[in-house]
Order: structure tokens, then C-alpha cells, then sequence
């Protein structure tokens, strides 16, 4: 099952041993000079760094490059974050209170109620806010391993055995977010109930414990997609695409399916 070999994978995102020689020359960042405590995804997922929950504070990172990074929980407290660059980085929950983030990129980067910040998440800096009732029409959130949760998991480091802890679920629960690319994602324990997700494209995605009920999803591209003990309970499926769709220990049968 694809679903299960998911899970297995990330378990192994982060298998590449970290540099921990932040303090050379060379840019901070993946492939090769994540910071103490970050590690490095192999080359399948792009060296994309993981470092949930670790305590960057008061460190020195202006101009590293963390784009694309799961940063989750991370403390950047007081660190030095000029320049630095956290495109479609996953900032859930992070801690950038006393931070210098002048010149600081978060294009793209999903931060929530639980991201802390001095004096409120930076304007007109790009960032998509996770949360119910959310306004995310056209939102580019293709490649986002993980989307929402993922289990606790161990990562081997130059300094030994690193453990990384569990990423709580995501709830966007009568959000919109019409016309969005979620392609390629790993939708894992999220609340899409209610939510308006008219045209979105979660081609190649797989999508497991979502909660769609009552969800309006016509017009969607679910194609390609493994999708395991979903919701669709009152869910509006017209016009929607399911080739190649598997949805097995469906917790819920929608109130409109696509013609033919």
C-alpha cells in the first residue's frame, strides 16, 4: 500500500547525516551546512531541512537559507535572521519573538495562531496563515511533505541520534480555497470540513484521516490520489476528476458525485 510506504519515507526525510559547521563560510542552509540541529532530507526529497522544535535561539543565521524547510515548533528566539531566506517554509508554531527578521523572506511560508512573533507576522511578507476559516483562494501548496501532520521520528546527525517530535494536525475547516495547487502533498489528519476547495488540484497527493464533509468539491482534480479513511459525508464531488482515485475505509459517502 502507497499509503503505508508514505509513512515509512518519512520516517526517513531526515537520514542524511547534518553538518553541523554553521559557523564556516559557507551559506547556511541544505545540502551541506544545515544549522546545529537541522538535518538534511536525501536528494528524493530535495535536501529539504527538517528541524522541528529545535532551539534556534539567539544564533546567528542572517542570510541562511531555509526555503522549503519543516521549521515547525523551532525556536528562533533572538536569532539573528537578516537576510535569511524561509520560502514555503512550514513556521507552525515557531517562536520569533525578539528575532531580527529586517530583509528576512517568508514568501510562501505557512505559519498559524501558534507562530509567535513581535507585534504580529510581518506585512505584505507573503506568508499563508493556517487556520479555520482561512482565505487561501489560488494558494500554490504543491510538495508540502508534510501538509499538516506527522508522526514523531528519529534523524541521525553528526552528533548521534536526533529525535524530532510529532506535528500536530491542521485545521482549515470552512476555509476557501478555490482554484489552490495542493499537487504532490502529503495531506495527513487535517479538518477540510466545510471548506470551500471548488477546482483545487490535489492530483498525486496522498491524503490520509481528512475530514471533507460537507466540503464543496466540484470541479476538483483528485486524480492519482491514495486516499485512506476520509470523510466525504455531504461532500459536493459535480464535475470532479477521479481517474486513478482510491479511497479505501471511506468513513463517509458524498451527497454528489461527478456524471458517469
Amino acid at each position: 500500500m502507497r499509503l503505508t510506504a508514505v509513512i515509512i519515507a518519512l520516517l526517513l526525510l531526515a537520514s542524511m547525516p547534518g553538518c553541523t559547521s554553521f559557523f564556516s563560510e559557507d551559506e547556511i542552509g541544505c545540502p551541506d551546512n544545515p544549522p546545529d540541529g537541522g538535518v538534511c532530507a536525501i536528494e528524493d526529497y530535495d535536501y529539504k531541512m527538517t528541524a522541528i522544535g529545535v532551539d534556534f535561539s539567539g544564533m546567528d543565521l542572517s542570510d541562511g537559507n531555509f526555503t522549503g524547510a519543516t521549521l515547525v515548533y523551532a525556536d528562533f528566539s533572538g536569532a539573528d535572521l537578516g537576510g535569511a531566506d524561509f520560502e514555503g517554509a512550514n513556521i507552525r508554531g515557531a517562536d520569533f519573538s525578539g528575532a531580527d527578521i529586517s530583509g528576512t523572506s517568508f514568501v510562501g511560508a505557512i505559519y498559524d495562531s501558534g507562530t509567535i512573533w513581535d507585534g504580529g507576522a510581518p506585512e505584505a511578507s507573503g506568508l499563508i496563515f493556517f487556520g479555520p476559516g482561512s482565505d487561501l483562494d489560488g494558494v500554490n501548496l504543491d510538495g508540502r511533505i508534510p501538509f499538516s501532520w506527522s508522526p514523531a521520528f528519529y534523524a541521525f546527525t553528526s552528533d548521534g541520534q536526533t529525535e524530532f517530535p510529532e506535528v500536530g494536525p491542521v485545521d482549515l475547516s470552512g476555509s476557501s480555497l478555490v482554484g489552490a495547487s495542493i499537487r504532490d502533498s502529503w495531506i495527513f489528519v487535517a479538518d477540510l470540513s466545510g471548506s470551500d476547495l471548488r477546482g483545487v488540484d490535489f492530483f498525486g497527493s496522498d491524503i490520509l484521516f481528512v475530514n471533507f464533509s460537507n466540503a464543496d468539491l466540484s470541479g476538483a482534480n483528485l486524480s492519482g490520489i491514495e486516499a485512506s479513511f476520509i470523510d466525504l459525508s455531504g461532500a459536493d464531488l459535480t464535475g470532479a476528476e477521479l481517474f486513478d482515485f482510491s479511497a479505501p475505509n471511506l468513513r463517509g459517502c458524498p451527497s454528489i458525485l461527478p456524471d458517469g
